[in-house]
């Protein structure tokens, strides 16, 4: 189903609502071959839960605060915030990144706790914290100290938890070590194959899509993943 067909609406309480037909079917399975590796696109996951509508999904999950009229401001902040301070060949941003993460977490194998965790791990980037350099945020301990705050206070509202995970931490790496070859073509660690066939996957797919697309597709696998931990108990 084309997204335009997707009617949003927000209701006087400012919670977004989506009115499409309760039989609707996820969108289908789209896969991608890059030097021989195989990546499932964000979206994928969705085909697990085929046959839930997406009104369901948002009948128990669009009352968080992504789902509201705030909800854009986060994603908008990240799609905005380029890697690298902006210093790659094309940009590249943190919307992105964390597709891009929550996806090399799903191809390993992660569950879906690990795969929010990695989807989510950035969000408190976009809440105007900005994304600093490693080196720079060692040297600011108390910008650290108020991420973690923003981070703990995100893990409530939005159901995850990235200090109990760690798959995502790995991913993270490893996308950080892929961008930066591939946007920057620097080798700054070990190349993994199967994180640069990600980064190139995403990036064939999404480099030329504008914030809403991002954010749609970053807002489904979100939606997916709430549903199959609440479904999971």
């Amino acid at each position: 189903m084309d997204q335009q067909e997707f009617v949003w609406e927000y209701s006087e309480a400012g919670d977004l609502e989506v009115r499409v037909p309760v039989d609707v079917i996820m969108l289908p399975a789209q896969t991608a071959t890059f030097k021989g590796v195989t990546v499932a696109l964000p979206i994928t996951l969705m085909v697990g839960i085929a046959g839930v509508g997406m009104v369901d999904l948002m009948t128990e999950v669009h009352r968080l605060p992504l789902y509201s009229r705030h909800g854009p401001c986060i994603l908008r902040s990240l799609y905005g915030i380029n890697r690298f301070g902006g210093w790659t060949a094309y940009p590249w941003n943190d919307l992105l990144h964390s597709l891009s993460v929550y996806t090399l977490v799903h191809q390993r194998g992660g569950n879906d706790h690990e795969q929010l965790a990695a989807l989510c791990h950035d969000l408190a980037e976009g809440c105007g914290l900005n994304d600093l350099m490693s080196p720079v945020k060692r040297l600011l301990p108390a910008y650290s100290a108020l991420e973690k705050v923003v981070e703990r206070q995100l893990e409530k509202t939005h159901r995850f938890n990235i200090s109990a995970y760690s798959m995502w931490k790995t991913a993270d790496h490893d996308m950080f070590v892929a961008e930066a070859f591939a946007a920057q073509g620097l080798v700054r660690g070990t190349l993994d194959p199967l994180a640069l066939a990600t980064h190139e996957t995403i990036r064939d797919q999404y480099i030329t899509s504008d914030f809403i697309t991002q954010a749609y597709a970053f807002r489904c696998v979100l939606m997916a993943l709430h549903h199959n931990i609440g479904q999971a108990g």
